[in-house]
């Protein structure tokens, strides 16, 4: 059957009728012509031209009736405008009277359960932006800290919430929504953060259930565990990290009270000197301590990671130690995201070791067991279907290499 070349069959529709009726009398006949004007072209006033959202409905008939339809040639401007007409739409309502608006650009969102995340993670993240300043957005490695604990409140504020923190939104601060934003900007994967602090969480309160009678926890910045997690009053908690960032958790947190005793200590963990005589005087008294690196590990080099371990195996109490450790696939990529912030704030990411879990062994610890992020976030449902069917790939217990991974890693002491 031969086609016209100058006009175009459109589909009878509820979206067009009011086309036809404007652009002429012969029932379902458009001229290509005026199929293609697009926006720019339309005059403001000009009643004879089909509004926005009426074009955009040929638009859609032109590309379903005619599959061999191609676009006029164009050049320069024209081509890049006409390219930008966009076939998903969101209604905007206007003053009382006027037609119907299409809000330009504002794409509806294809998948359902991105949508709702987007929701659940409440006005406050999706309406602040970074504000422009002459200073980095992070300044040093304790503003990651707020970073991280607005994904702790987010995580609060869902029904399905795996752990409560109603301290993390407090802490975290207006900066720490700042950064929150512009690192949304980079990469929309919120979910490793609240499942980093499930899996510490789980480990723990496995540890204190078993008979632990001391955490130690290591560059704590503005965790509040401490306050949040169901632990007995004679555990004791100790945290560690620079006097600025504990100062201002302590002012934060003045009204609040802590489940178990805590004590903090203001120390820089890059003094060698200083942190092994604070080991040695925590793990003479402890029987059974657990130390807490969360979100510490990948900031050293090898050689302080390798160090910080070989201190940490000297003392007699310290039996067992919960770290996170990602791969160089992993690094690769969050380098790739979030590089150069964290270079601007001099933390940047480092410390990625091929040999997995067992990098620790010549000092001493020995891998007990390592709970995959993304693995977990499958069973917790936070996962987009393409990393669901990711998930379902198996795991190297051992070298990770290139392939993004990252789990909690819980090591144990083993005197030869």
């Amino acid at each position: 059957m031969r086609r016209e070349p100058d006009r175009v069959r459109v589909r009878s529709c509820a979206r067009s009728v009011r086309a036809k009726q404007r652009l002429g009398s012969r029932r379902g006949q458009l001229t290509r012509s005026q199929c293609f004007r697009h926006r720019g072209a339309i005059a403001a006033g000009d009643d004879s031209a089909p509004s926005d959202r009426e074009q955009l409905s040929l638009w859609r008939c032109v590309e379903r009736d005619d599959p061999f339809h191609r676009r006029p040639r164009q050049s320069g401007r024209a081509k890049h405008e006409s390219a930008r007409v966009p076939f998903r739409f969101r209604p905007v309502e206007g003053p009382s009277g006027d037609r119907a608006k299409t809000a330009l650009g504002q794409r509806r969102s294809p998948c359902p359960s991105r949508a709702r995340r987007k929701r659940e993670r409440g006005p406050v993240s999706r309406v602040l932006r970074p504000v422009p300043s002459t200073e980095p957005l992070i300044r040093n490695i304790s503003d990651t800290a707020r970073w991280v604990a607005v994904y702790r409140a987010r995580e609060t504020e869902r029904p399905d919430a795996l752990f409560r923190d109603p301290y993390a939104r407090r802490l975290a601060g207006k900066r720490g929504e700042e950064i929150a934003a512009a690192m949304d900007a980079r990469s929309r994967a919120d979910w490793p953060f609240p499942i980093r602090t499930y899996l510490f969480d789980s480990l723990i309160a496995e540890h204190v259930r078993g008979g632990g009678d001391r955490v130690v926890n290591l560059a704590a910045g503005l965790d509040a565990r401490p306050y949040r997690m169901d632990l007995p009053p004679s555990l004791e908690w100790i945290e560690v990290d620079l006097p600025e960032i504990l100062d201002y958790k302590e002012g934060i947190l003045a009204a609040e009270r802590p489940r178990c005793a805590l004590r903090r200590v203001r120390l820089d963990l890059a003094n060698r000197e200083a942190r092994r005589d604070l080991f040695a005087d925590l793990g003479r008294d402890a029987r059974n301590a657990l130390i807490v690196t969360e979100g510490l590990i990948i900031y050293l080099t090898r050689e302080q990671a390798s160090a910080l371990a070989e201190d940490l195996a000297a003392p007699p109490g310290f039996k067992r130690w919960v770290l996170d450790l990602a791969s160089p696939g992993l690094r690769k990529m969050l380098v790739r995201q979030f590089g150069t912030l964290l270079d601007e704030a001099r933390a940047p990411l480092r410390f990625s070791p091929d040999e997995g879990p067992a990098v620790f062994e010549p000092q001493g610890w020995h891998p007990v067991e390592a709970r995959s992020y993304v693995k977990w976030a499958a069973r917790k449902g936070r996962l987009n279907p393409v990393m669901r069917l990711l998930a379902l790939l198996p795991e190297s217990k051992g070298r990770q290499g290139s392939r993004p991974w990252a789990a909690a890693c819980l090591l144990e002491r083993r005197v030869p």
